[in-house]
């Protein structure tokens, strides 16, 4: 599923993706599935992905998070963002579509 995002990236070159992007801001610590930025829109964008949507809270607490950090992880990054945006992807299964 990662390589699959990541591979939708490279069809567009104005986008720059890294995958996996950890982080450790104060007592904060984690790592972003994949974080893209687009230069000329200055756009920073969080994707998580999950393969089972298990625990809707965890994740809902994981991605406000993510958006809440994102600027100040593009930024050691050298990328300055004027707008933050998070996208969910998530695996399609049987199990997914009943939950």
């Amino acid at each position: 599923m990662h390589e699959t995002v990541a591979r939708g990236f490279n069809r567009y070159p104005a986008w720059e993706a890294v995958p996996e992007v950890t982080f450790a801001i104060g007592r904060e610590r984690g790592a972003i599935d994949l974080l893209a930025f687009h230069p000329a829109r200055r756009v920073l964008l969080v994707v998580e992905l999950k393969t089972d949507l298990v625990d809707l809270h965890e994740l809902l607490s994981a991605i406000d998070r993510y958006r809440r950090l994102a600027r100040s992880i593009g930024q050691a990054r050298g990328w300055r963002a004027e707008t933050v945006a998070c996208w969910v992807a998530i695996r399609d299964s049987r199990t997914n579509r009943e939950g």
